[in-house]
């Protein structure tokens, strides 16, 4: 080592790794060889002894192999030497064998885990006043005295003792000539730097010691191999140290003894009858895993091991010894019990194993070396146990597995692991004792040569926590070396606390005849209380006393749908008068009232009225199978319903409504509201969910309750008469009760999307836009197909001031993405449960950590309270511990619906503090700030689109299908996107076609998106289902069976592929079997809208959701397999008829933008040439085709739209509808070019450059000229690609680039065979004032040869006047000439 300072540090030990043994050495006769024969007889089952002064062998049936043999006889001689009575030869030995622990050390630090990973030390010490020389040479005898102090271990894992090293060298480094602050980073630089092996295990020394000294004092810094000794050897060798500092050459001292005798009389067991029977001992036993910790994610790891220490005095130490003996247990066995009451504190199982560090039968006495070996003990901590009768169990356990610890803990493990088919894996727990050592000074180790302790650190990243223990002249010595970079922060130091209470408890008054109960840290009780303390005042406890205040008072719009609009007033007489109707057919409080309604404003209408007669209503989508209905209705057991048209027809299905008093709403006529009289029910909803047994359950919530929450989220985030929002949930999804009671209640607006099987973002951003929307309250999912529309066109809507989402996992990157196109927004995270109101807790997200898995569920909203218990226990899990979620507090369901067995499962009273818990079944765990996490479910239950399935509904219903025997599902896909899979096996008669039967069953999104049939269901070794391979086979593709046969499935197959990232070219497996979901049908309909210049509708796209029928609807949307109409956007019923004519490049694509800026209150119809069969048709015949294809479509544009050559082409077209008689069509033209006089047709290349430029707007900075130089030396695709950017042209194969420049050249050479009409523009014409002339030498602008009386100017190029600013002003102009036209007609 150097130093820092400009003179240079004195080492007194040589630098450099020692000689290695003497040439003139004899040959070894045990040699590496020779130990990788015994453990492989030894692995095989083989007994070998010597007998009579021959080898005798016994072997298992088979394993003897004729190879084995001949090794036998080859390594004859080295095994006699080590099997027989020769001390003297395996003394002699100088390559040795690692045992199981060392090996796993040596594995750990050559890069591979091992069971208890690479294991090195250090500590730091620091001194008054040191003999360097002294220390030099003590040191120096201490080595040449003992063998292990003189071993390396070798590329193969071997042991190597070398006899002559030299000196040993002592690092040295004087800084007293260093400034403070460069003494204090050199310090710390060493600290570091000694904290990790310099060099691999092969290299002598595995011990080094550095001395720095300063101006004050000295300081040591130690690090060693935790293959070198164990703990007796380190004990004796501070006590040799401590003698030879007194004299180094002292010859008093005992015989060190020869390190490979003792090894090598442990190794040869390997192949002995006891060691035989000790594997089979350990084979037959089921050793439970280490106990699952709070662990981070492995991004965080890193094995920084900090060291706990504490010490109990001695009067406490004797108490706790006297205590454990009087009931025959030693002070271990009493401490390993405290252990194993903390570890199942912290653990996910009360089943669990710990390594137990043990002598391995080894004496106290010399040599030094690591004779140290684990024991796999079982631990079995049953908390209702006394902790006499658990610290007896643990006794008699570790005395029998003794008995066979001569297989190490180590080899138990691998054993375990081969058995059961899954990796070691790290993470293990070890107790370690010293007590048998006697006591030692007050400090352990070189402290006690009167060195104070600086710092120590323990590498050993397979470990996460090693108890030791200690006996010293005041009493007992706690270390807890725990893995701080690897558990959850402030876990080992809580569980250390807990431990010495614990510890205490038992010296002082618990009585050892009951249980020992460890509780929580009091910081952390603190802490649980704290977030838990949410009682607030509330001023609402009925539901509708919410809406009637704003009834009364309030009389602007309430509810929004594209029909019609309701005003407060108006829904306060609607649904008074249906609370009449009702009122008058005998509803009475608490009889539950069917609503079988589609979304729109009547479900609203009916959701007030019930509540306001005291009725709890009973939401019923008319999509759902009759089966389905027939099962909600029967378990409700409902005498009326309220429906639109669609309910009505539902409820007509198969007789499903005939013991029903069934009202139209629309039909009821209305009443003041106060007619309404007054209600005493005391339940407002009963919503009902999938149930595991196959049946729905009834969750039966009471006004009160729902109150809770939503006077609370009203408070918390301001809702108020400026907000609006977009009721995008079903009625049977609680969602909406907040959506109507909640924002309606405050005075807000509610806006209704048209029902629809599947939302559509196209549907929902013009409904945000058009409404400033303000709130969002959906499932994560339907966000993120919003944003990923918003994303994909450059959209944003600063309107959204509040994104509540809730129902399932949060992406953790779509929060970000959120704020990206909803700028004002802030995000929140809700949670609960529908048996708890809605929601019980929130949290508002802000930045996303790297680390964080999951987005947290926050903290309990007021007067509700959230606890994370252990299962089946119903105590508090510390901290970062895994238990299941508990909801406490006002919002609690009443229970389910006429099911007092699932009631009294659910809903349970705490056996210590008397509250009410619902006990949800979901996973969670608690942070350190009173955060909850959610982690999954703990049993079937799942989440898909947000709705809650129940497995064993949908095995349920496949088991009711005939030829079904089997049936398990599972759910596979990400977190986020969950989706289902079947498994069944036949009857043996022909299996049906399951999905229609299914469908005819269940809703929609319970129906499995992949059946599968299987001779048989897979199975574990221990005879259960094999859930994970079925997961596995839910995911493989199956045969194609049709593979793409037309250019439309070609391109869908592409596209496909593309979005799912795979290759797919079945054109009759569905969207959804091959993992496409939600967000991805919306990359799907981008990418498609991208290609083709055409966006389909999602609802109408996933109804029929194959690559064929897919195919055949991106037919029917452009009007046939020929037709030039693209249908771009439907607009309100009523809405103008805008119809956008293709430019030159032939597609509409450019007109989406456009699209988005008019929104639905227009209806946009495309005209494009691309795939039209034309030939080289003129731009009058193309406009007299188009003129035909509107004809046939019955079609009447209100606005003719074209930019570029669409405007010459939208002249033609309004002359000739006007010379067919039709009224004059108005026309909006934008940056029209027409021929120049006797124009000559371009050169091909000249063209081939025109259309880079076209199809690359504009082409960047590049001329004509430079464009068609690169085509001299490359191809047209070769010149597109290398441009670069996201166009079309960019995303299309060479066959597309080819059509995309045919429907170029052909439009082009229409453009200069044409001459608009004579005489002045009937037309809105909009110029791009930047556009140079020279990028088009064969046109000119309209207005330069014809009168153009309506002109606009833009300061924009050619591409840039249908973008951004310049684009919204020209769509502003068209809206509000419509909006003129619309006030004048009424």
């Amino acid at each position: 080592m150097t130093s820092a300072a400009p003179t240079q540090a004195r080492a007194t030990g040589p630098e450099t790794a020692p000689a290695a043994l003497p040439a003139e050495a004899e040959e070894e006769l045990l040699t590496a060889a020779t130990y990788d024969l015994v453990e492989e007889l030894s692995e095989a089952g083989v007994e070998l002894s010597v007998k009579e002064g021959r080898l005798a062998f016994k072997a298992p049936p088979g394993r003897l192999t004729d190879a084995l043999k001949e090794r036998i006889r080859e390594q004859k001689e080295a095994l006699l030497a080590l099997l027989g009575p020769d001390e003297a030869v395996r003394a002699r030995a100088r390559t040795l064998p690692l045992s199981e622990l060392q090996q796993s050390y040596w594995l750990g630090e050559a890069g591979t885990q091992g069971i208890a990973g690479a294991g090195c030390w250090y500590n730091g010490f620091s001194v008054e006043t040191l003999d360097l020389e002294r220390l030099q040479a003590a040191l120096s005898a201490l080595f040449a005295r003992h063998d292990s102090l003189r071993m390396t271990v070798g590329p193969d894992g071997r042991g190597r003792l070398l006899e002559h090293v030299g000196p040993f060298p002592l690092e040295y480094q004087d800084l007293r000539a260093l400034p403070a602050a460069e003494v204090e980073r050199e310090l710390e630089r060493t600290r570091t730097t000694m904290s990790r092996p310099r060099s691999g295990a092969e290299v002598w020394p595995l011990y080094r010691m550095c001395v720095q000294r300063t101006a004050e004092r000295f300081y040591v810094h130690v690090e060693g191999r935790l293959l070198v000794g164990d703990a007796t050897s380190w004990f004796l060798y501070v006590e040799e140290l401590r003698k030879l500092l007194e004299d180094p050459a002292r010859t008093d001292l005992p015989a060190p003894g020869r390190l490979a005798s003792l090894i090598l009389r442990r190794f040869r067991q390997l192949v002995s009858a006891d060691y035989q029977r000790a594997r089979q001992y350990w084979a037959g036993r089921a050793i439970p895993p280490s106990p699952a910790l709070p662990v981070r994610t492995l991004a965080e790891g890193g094995g920084r091991i900090r060291r706990l220490i504490a010490d109990l005095p001695e009067a406490e130490a004797t108490v706790l010894t006297a205590r454990a003996r009087e009931f025959g247990l030693t002070l271990d066995n009493a401490l390993m019990g405290a252990f194993a009451l903390v570890l199942a504190e912290w653990a996910q199982a009360p089943d669990f194993s710990i390594n137990v560090l043990h002598g391995g039968g080894r004496h106290l006495g010399l040599p030094l070396g690591h004779f140290g070996g684990i024991v796999r003990l079982e631990l079995n901590v049953r908390r209702e146990a006394s902790f006499a009768d658990l610290a007896g169990a643990i006794r008699q356990r570790l005395a029998l597995d003794m008995g066979y610890a001569s297989v190490d803990g180590v080899t138990v493990q691998r054993i375990a692991a081969r058995q059961s088919g899954t990796p070691v894996r790290a993470g293990v727990v070890a107790y370690s004792s010293g007590l048998a050592l006697g006591r030692s000074d007050t400090e352990i180790g070189l402290a006690q040569l009167g060195w104070k302790p600086e710092g120590a650190s323990i590498q050993s990243p397979g470990v996460l926590i090693d108890q030791q223990v200690f006996r010293t002249l005041d009493g007992l010595r706690f270390h807890w070396d725990i893995d701080a970079d690897t558990l959850c922060p402030g876990v080992g130091e809580a569980m250390f606390e807990t431990f010495l209470a614990g510890v205490r408890r038992l010296a002082e008054a618990h009585d050892w005849k009951t249980p020992l109960r460890m509780g929580l840290p009091p910081a952390q009780q603190a802490s649980q209380a704290r977030a838990n303390a949410t009682s607030a005042e509330r001023s609402v406890h009925r539901l509708h006393s919410l809406l009637e205040r704003q009834v009364r008072g309030h009389h602007g719009a309430a509810v929004v749908t594209r029909e019609r609009t309701l005003s407060f007033q108006e829904l306060g007489q609607r649904a008074s008068g249906v609370a009449n109707a009702l009122r008058a057919r005998g509803a009475k409080p608490d009889v539950p009232v069917a609503i079988v309604a589609n979304k729109g404003w009547e479900q609203v209408v009916a959701a007030l009225g019930t509540v306001m007669v005291g009725a709890p209503y009973v939401p019923l989508d008319p999509s759902w199978p009759s089966a389905r209905l027939s099962a909600v209705l029967s378990a409700a057991d409902v005498g009326m319903a309220l429906c639109d048209a669609a309910g009505a027809e539902a409820l007509a299905r198969e007789g499903g409504g005939a013991a029903l008093v069934s009202l139209r709403i629309d039909a009821v006529p209305l009443a003041s509201m106060d007619a309404a009289g007054p209600d005493t029910g005391q339940l407002a909803y009963i919503l009902f969910t999938s149930g595991s047994t196959g049946e729905p359950k009834g969750v039966a919530i009471s006004h009160d309750a729902v109150a809770t929450t939503l006077e609370d989220i009203q408070r918390r985030f301001g809702v108020g008469p400026e907000d609006c929002v977009l009721g995008v949930s079903h009625l049977h999804f609680d969602l909406s009760v907040f959506d109507i009671f909640g924002v309606l209640g405050a005075g807000g607006r509610l806006v209704l999307p048209p029902p629809a099987s599947h939302p559509d973002p196209a549907e929902l951003f013009p409904l945000v836009q058009e409404h400033r929307v303000t709130v969002w309250n959906t499932v994560p999912a339907i966000m993120e197909m919003l944003v990923e529309y918003m994303e994909s066109r450059g959209l944003q809507a600063p309107s959204l001031r509040l994104a509540l989402l809730s129902g399932d996992w949060i992406p953790v990157t779509l929060p970000a993405r959120i704020r990206s196109v909803f700028p004002n927004a802030r995000v929140v995270s809700l949670g609960g449960a529908t048996e708890a109101s809605i929601w019980s807790n929130a949290f508002e997200v802000q930045d996303v950590p790297a680390t964080w898995s999951s987005i947290p569920y926050g903290f309990p909203l007021a007067n509700q309270q959230l606890l994370v218990l252990h299962p089946g226990v119903g105590t508090p899990c510390p901290d970062w511990v895994e238990g299941e979620l508990a909801i406490a507090g006002q919002g609690l369901a009443e229970g389910y619906w006429r099911a007092p067995e699932k009631t009294a499962a659910a809903f349970v009273t705490h056996p210590e503090t008397g509250q009410r818990l619902y006990l949800t079944g979901d996973r969670a765990r608690r942070w350190p700030d009173g955060n909850i996490e959610f982690l999954g479910r703990t049993d079937g239950q799942v989440k898909i689109s947000g709705y809650r399935v129940e497995l064993g509904d949908v095995t349920a219903a496949l088991k009711k299908c005939p030829a079904v025997d089997k049936a398990v599902v599972v759910a596979v896909g990400p977190r986020e996107h969950r989706w289902l899979a079947a498994f069944v096996t036949p009857t043996g008669a022909e299996p049906p076609e399951l999905r229609d039967m299914l469908s005819a069953l269940l809703p929609s999104y319970m129906v499995p998106r992949r059946i599968h049939w299987l001779p048989e269901l897979p199975l574990t070794a221990n005879g259960k289902v094999d859930q994970a391979k079925l997961r596995e086979l839910a995911l493989l593709d199956q045969p194609v069976t049709l593979a793409p046969r037309t250019p439309a499935e070609h391109l869908m197959a592409e596209l496909w592929s593309q979005i799912l990232g795979r290759p797919i070219r079945d054109t009759q497996v569905s969207f959804f079997e091959v993992g496409g979901e939600s967000v991805l049908a919306v990359r799907l309909a981008n990418a498609i809208e991208h290609r083709t210049g055409v966006r389909p509708e999602l609802a109408e796209l996933l109804r029929t959701a194959t690559i064929e029928g897919m195919a055949r609807v991106m037919g029917g949307q452009r009007g046939g397999a020929h037709s030039a109409l693209v249908r771009m956007q439907r607009g309100a019923e009523g809405a103008p008829t805008v119809v956008c004519i293709h430019p030159v490049g032939g597609t509409v694509y450019c007109y989406r933008e456009l699209v988005d800026l008019l929104g639905k209150r227009f209806t946009v119809v495309g005209l494009q040439s691309l795939g039209l069969e034309r030939g080289d048709l003129s731009l009058r015949d193309l406009a007299a085709h188009y003129v035909e294809q509107l004809d046939s479509a019955g079609l009447k544009p209100d606005v003719l739209f074209g930019w570029s050559l669409g405007g010459a082409v939208a002249l033609e077209v309004q002359r000739r509808l006007e010379v067919r008689g039709t009224r004059r069509v108005a026309a909006v033209l934008v940056d029209p070019w027409v021929r120049k006089p006797a124009a000559s047709k371009p050169e091909m290349k000249a063209l081939e450059a025109a259309f880079i430029r076209d199809v690359l707007r504009g082409a960047g900075t590049l001329s004509l000229e430079a464009l068609a130089e690169r085509l001299r030396t490359r191809s047209l695709p070769e010149v597109v690609q290398s441009l670069g950017g996201d166009g079309l042209a960019q995303r299309a194969r060479g066959s597309e680039l080819a059509a995309l420049f045919e429907q170029f050249r052909q439009n082009t050479s229409a453009l200069l065979g044409y001459d608009p009409p004579d005489g002045p523009v009937d037309a809105d014409v909009w110029f791009a004032d930047a556009q140079r002339p020279e990028d088009f030498p064969h046109l000119q602008p309209l207005d330069q040869c014809r009168q153009v009386p309506r002109v606009h100017r833009v300061p924009a190029d050619h591409y840039g006047i249908m973008e951004g600013d310049a684009l919204k002003r020209i769509a502003a102009a068209l809206r509000s000439r419509f909006e003129v036209t619309q006030e004048a007609a009424s």
